[in-house]
């Protein structure tokens, strides 16, 4: 009888060749594993980085409207504004810049003359002014102006050579134009109020009517001018002060200036003998004392630009 062939070796090479590969395969699986908790730990916050249920509650609209009100500190913010948004007013705190200022001006001005038989009396003086800042204590004025000044004659004010003509002449007013520019150092005492230094020059020109009398148009009985009205201009040196304050800020102003002047390079035709016809006969009447230093208190309105 054959004996059945044993089946043991077979089955422990078997059993070698699984363990072999249960073996391989905890290699493999075994550090991914061990990988992937590492990177669910990295992702995972911690205890003290996550949120309470307190700190994750959302903010009530009340704490964002006040949040939102909160002014931030940059160029932007309301305080480097000029209109304070919070309560409706402009911002006292804004450093307002001063470009310009643009007016008119009225006063009275006063040259005097140096004859005691033809005076000049105070007259009026108004005109337009542009005045560029050119730094915070620095400003110039550009300005127009014109003046009428009453002229005095006493009798025999125009007798001239010895020549007497018994007429009671009257001269019209003189008519005064000239133009100038100051200099005015500026002193901010509050933002409103401010001291003004005044150093100017001015070119001026003026015109002046022949003298009037009666019968001065009637040859035989008066006298008849020949060489129409009389000119004359000079250059004129300032100095004084003034003080502007602001109606409204940084808008609208009111300023007053006092200043004293001295004169140079008085010409013209008013300042030499004119020639007339009295009764007939060819004569001469005196000319025109020159304007003494003038001095004027000035009232000026000016926009704010």
């Amino acid at each position: 009888m054959a004996k059945t062939p044993l089946t043991r070796p077979r089955f422990r090479v078997s059993v070698g060749r699984i363990s072999g590969a249960l073996a391989l395969v905890g290699l493999c699986v075994i550090p991914s594993l061990s990988w992937g908790a590492e990177s669910e730990a990295e992702q995972k916050p911690s205890e003290s980085e996550t949120p309470t249920a307190a700190e994750s509650k959302e903010e009530p609209p009340e704490d964002r409207k006040e949040r939102a009100e909160i002014p931030i500190e940059d160029d932007d913010s309301w305080e480097n504004q000029p209109f304070d948004t919070h309560d409706g007013h402009w911002n006292e705190d804004f450093p307002h810049n001063r470009w310009a200022g643009v007016g008119a001006f009225v006063g009275s001005v006063y040259r005097p003359s140096g004859s005691e038989s033809i005076r000049y009396k105070a007259g009026v003086a108004y005109g337009g002014y542009l005045r560029p800042e050119i730094t915070s204590w620095l400003a110039a004025r550009l300005y127009y102006r014109q003046e009428s000044i009453p002229v005095v004659v006493e009798q025999g004010g125009f007798d001239y050579g010895g020549a007497s003509y018994n007429l009671e002449f009257e001269q019209p007013n003189i008519q005064v134009v000239s133009v100038g520019i100051h200099l005015e150092p500026v002193w901010t005492i509050h933002p409103r109020f401010r001291l003004r230094g005044i150093a100017g020059w001015a070119w001026m020109g003026f015109r002046a009517e022949m003298p009037e009398a009666p019968g001065y148009n009637e040859p035989i009985d008066g006298a008849r001018g020949i060489g129409g009205a009389r000119q004359g201009v000079e250059v004129d040196i300032y100095f004084g002060g003034g003080v502007t304050f602001d109606i409204i800020e940084n808008w609208l102003d009111l300023s007053v200036d006092a200043t004293y002047g001295f004169t140079a390079s008085q010409t013209g035709s008013a300042y030499e003998p004119q020639q007339i016809v009295v009764n007939g006969q060819v004569s001469h009447i005196a000319p025109l004392p020159e304007f003494g230093n003038p001095s004027d208190v000035i009232f000026s309105l000016g926009l704010i630009l």
